[in-house]
């Protein structure tokens, strides 16, 4: 029951902020039962705010979500996620309608899940004052490893613009066709390592990662949903050489094999980690009309960010032949955003009510910490107090609530004693939801530190300082980088065979780093006469230690 729990509330905290209407109940029911399945999920509106970035989502799904988790063999068998059908159109936030409920909530949601964020730290940096087992840690992280097998299918997300390039819609997008991580034997041969030993082999594998750019396209986020999806759904891997689509980065394939050890340090020879990254070919490919978009999109994000908190004085016309409005418009939003904030921040009757609203939140979240089922009044009482407030406003009210809260509950665990207390304490425990017990909770904790092989109080292990515990070796086979302008080809650089590797020794608190190339050369314009620029007569070796 323990670790069902953890696995509803990580899942839910995961997914709520992107996922509309999440039935949390039929979440916690599938993972319960070891096989959570949950299809055709709807991607929220505003889920590009939880990056303060100002884009809207024209419309998303999400196909298929499922998580497979063997209750009864947990720390064995595997764990499956899969993951298929991501599909998700998104645009500036000033080419849509400014909706004052919508907004609103969208800002009340908005700033929950960063007050959940500061008390998700708040209770790590309390964790972080009690004493740690590293070791434990260590060997969890290295089990949780070893079990799960992730399965990531089509995903296509898109960005459509008519507003950043007065004349020129564009499209730009990132698709993946797919990502594996599953376990394998010594031999990398997939499937469920049955051999006995201290060793975890895992292998991830890439598949047609794109990154793209198209210039005066089609804009397809406004047309009818089963429409757009399949257009989405084509262009992922397309097989057709007669593809319109003008990539920035053609389809990148890549490997990974991860060599992990449950008892790091008993060979001197074998690292606590040991992985080696393959990718063959990175070809990118960029003309001057990409280009110009790309730099004006990063300008333009960063003017929408700064317009966000005037949006809603702005006028539902064009600026053309409607002078009027958009100085009045200007004036507006100078006037109520900094000249008047300004002034009634300090004045008196400003300063009265900020503080009675202070005092109000702090004694209404003192209560709601103290009660075991607060009222859905009180909670109300809280939002509204909680939107008039802002974030710095609200964490120092909580702390100050929590600490005559724990001066409120020493007291009356002082006073609480006899039948009296014990009658008091089990009425209260009626009340709560079911919450597993401490011999629950102990038998859990036993069970996972036999499955992981850890003591509890046991120690992270320290290395000699000639132990390598961390390396890290990468391959790439060649790239290429070509720019363009329209038709004709400006400049190539090509790189070949390169090799780097990290290893790290957390004893001598040393890393060492190493890189060797193969083959460098820059070419100029295209033609039957092409300009060699830069060509390398020997392989580049670099080394530091």
């Amino acid at each position: 029951m323990v670790f069902e729990s953890l696995v509803v509330n990580v899942l839910n905290q995961f997914l709520g902020p992107y996922i509309k209407n999440l039935d949390a109940s039929q979440l916690k029911i599938g993972i319960w039962n070891g096989d959570a399945l949950l299809e055709r999920l709807e991607i929220k509106e505003n889920a590009f705010s939880q990056f303060n970035l100002p884009i809207r989502v024209k419309g998303g799904f999400l196909d298929r979500l499922r998580l497979q988790i063997p209750w009864k063999s947990k720390f064995t068998d595997p764990v499956i996620a899969e993951v298929e059908g991501l599909y998700l159109i998104a645009g500036p936030l000033t080419g849509t309608t400014y909706d004052s409920k919508k907004e609103t909530a969208e800002a009340r949601e908005k700033k929950q899940n960063q007050l959940k964020k500061i008390e998700e730290a708040k209770k790590r940096e309390k964790e972080k004052s009690k004493e740690s087992d590293d070791g434990f840690v260590a060997k969890l992280v290295t089990q949780i490893i070893k079990n799960i097998q992730v399965t990531v299918k089509s995903i296509h997300i898109r960005y459509e613009d008519n507003v950043t390039m007065s004349g020129h819609n564009f499209a730009a997008g990132v698709t993946l066709d797919g990502l594996v991580v599953q376990s394998t034997d010594s031999q990398w041969r997939i499937g469920v390592n049955k051999e006995e030993g201290s060793m975890v082999y895992k292998i991830v594998q890439l598949k047609s990662l794109t990154v793209y750019w198209d210039t005066d396209t089609q804009l397809v986020g406004d047309l009818p949903t089963s429409e757009w999806l399949k257009y989405l759904k084509d262009r992922i891997s397309p097989t057709d050489k007669s593809s319109t689509t003008n990539y920035i980065l053609r389809p990148l394939t890549a490997d990974a094999k991860a060599t992990l050890t449950t008892k790091p340090g008993k060979d001197p020879n074998i690292p606590q980690a040991d992985v080696s990254i393959s990718v063959g070919e990175v070809a990118v490919h960029m003309d001057k009309l990409q280009f110009q978009g790309v730099m004006t999109l990063a300008e333009s994000l960063d003017r929408m960010t700064v317009n966000t908190r005037y949006r809603k004085y702005k006028p539902p016309v064009e600026m053309k032949h409607q002078y009027k409005l958009w100085w009045q418009y200007a004036i507006v939003s100078v006037l109520e955003e900094h000249v008047k904030r300004k002034t009634e921040m300090w004045s008196p009757s400003h300063i009265r009510q900020h503080w009675r609203l202070f005092k109000q939140y702090v004694e209404k979240y003192k209560e709601k910490l103290l009660t075991s089922k607060p009222s859905a009044d009180l909670l109300a009482q809280l939002q509204q107090l909680e939107d008039q407030l802002d974030i710095g406003n609200i964490v120092v009210a909580r702390n100050e609530a929590e600490i005559k809260a724990s001066k409120v509950e020493k007291k009356r665990a002082e006073t609480s004693s006899g039948w009296f207390g014990w009658f008091t304490s089990s009425v209260v425990e009626e009340e709560k939801d079911v919450i597993p017990s401490e011999k629950d909770m102990e038998a859990e904790r036993d069970s996972l530190y036999k499955a992981i092989g850890y003591a509890k109080g046991e120690a992270l292990q320290s290395f000699s300082k000639e132990y390598v515990a961390h390396r890290i070796n990468f391959s790439l086979h060649k790239v290429t980088v070509e720019l363009y302008n329209g038709k004709d080809r400006a400049a190539m650089a090509q790189v070949s065979k390169v090799q780097a590797g990290v290893a790290h020794r957390p004893s001598a608190k040393g890393i060492s780093v190493s890189a060797t190339v193969g083959d460098v050369s820059v070419t100029g314009i295209d033609g039957n006469d092409q300009p060699l620029i830069v060509e390398s007569t020997c392989s580049a070796v670099v080394q530091c230690l």
